[in-house]
């Protein structure tokens, strides 16, 4: 079965889309006419997901991960109209460096924290802190832009734990990551 330009266009202005929109600027990958996404083994709800998106006409493909031998998930399909269609978007070839959405809302955040985000204690007391990661400093900004629009503080900062240089986003106060919390699941 196919998946054609309709069956994503459909669904434009909702916030299943403008989840997936996060989801596949963090997680999805763009190859020549390609829209792919991988996920871990903990994340293949997220793919039954999208595949439900899609109307359940793909195929969740299984392999091993190369160097950590777990399993990965895929989503697979070939579309050059949705490939230009996306790009409207923000959602590009080697995007990992240069990426900037068309927007930002709380759906499209949703599927961003889902994508690379974390929630994790801080300096190992009983804080809590909402990061996002990102090769793209340029993305962060732009997040970090809609988080004050929103009243949140974050900070951003390059990260020294890669070779290449990536950067984190930080939501460390307890009524900031609230607000988020709430927007994103209480709307």
């Amino acid at each position: 079965r196919t998946i054609k330009l309709e069956d994503i266009k459909s669904k434009e202005g909702t916030d299943d889309f403008d989840y997936f929109i996060g989801l596949l600027a963090t997680d999805g990958c763009i190859t020549k006419n390609n829209i792919v996404l991988d996920f871990a083994e903990q994340n293949k709800e997220l793919l039954d997901y999208w595949n439900e998106f899609l109307g359940n006409k793909c195929n969740i493909t299984i392999s091993t991960h190369k160097v950590y031998k777990t399993p990965q998930y895929r989503i697979q399909f070939a579309n050059p109209e949705i490939k230009e269609f996306l790009s409207t978007y923000g959602i590009v070839e080697r995007k990992t460096y240069h990426l900037q959405l068309k927007y930002i809302n709380w759906n499209v955040l949703r599927g961003i924290i889902d994508g690379d985000g974390c929630i994790l204690e801080r300096n190992g007391r009983k804080t809590l802190a909402i990061g996002i990661t990102s090769g793209c400093k340029e993305f962060l900004e732009q997040i970090q832009q809609f988080y004050l629009k929103n009243n949140i503080n974050s900070y951003l900062k390059e990260s020294n734990r890669n070779i290449n240089p990536t950067y984190d986003l930080y939501v460390y106060k307890s009524e900031d990551i609230l607000k988020i919390y709430e927007n994103l699941y209480h709307q």
